[in-house]
């Protein structure tokens, strides 16, 4: 007999991390769903895994449903760089 899984909500979007090159071309994104501190670990995470990225810009998440997929607030509220990305291993 299967047993019946519960379904959890996801929790909402809080920020997006867009990686970039050295000229500023987007290279690699994700969203993230943590506070300040966890998300700036994963733009850590997220310029080792993209070896094309000298920095990564995270912006607050535009907000909630369809229309706003994808999209972000203004100015980036911080900038994490490969130099602190490797000052931090």
């Amino acid at each position: 007999m299967a047993t019946k899984k519960s379904h959890t909500a996801s929790a909402p979007l809080q920020f997006v991390i867009i990686a970039r090159n050295a000229g500023g071309q987007k290279v690699g994104s994700l969203g993230s769903t943590y506070d300040m501190d966890r998300t700036k670990r994963q733009a850590q995470s997220l310029l080792r895994l993209t070896p094309a990225a000298s920095y990564a810009d995270i912006y607050a998440y535009a907000g909630t449903g369809e229309e706003a997929k994808g999209k972000y607030e203004g100015d980036s509220i911080e900038r994490v760089s490969r130099e602190e990305q490797g000052a931090a291993q």
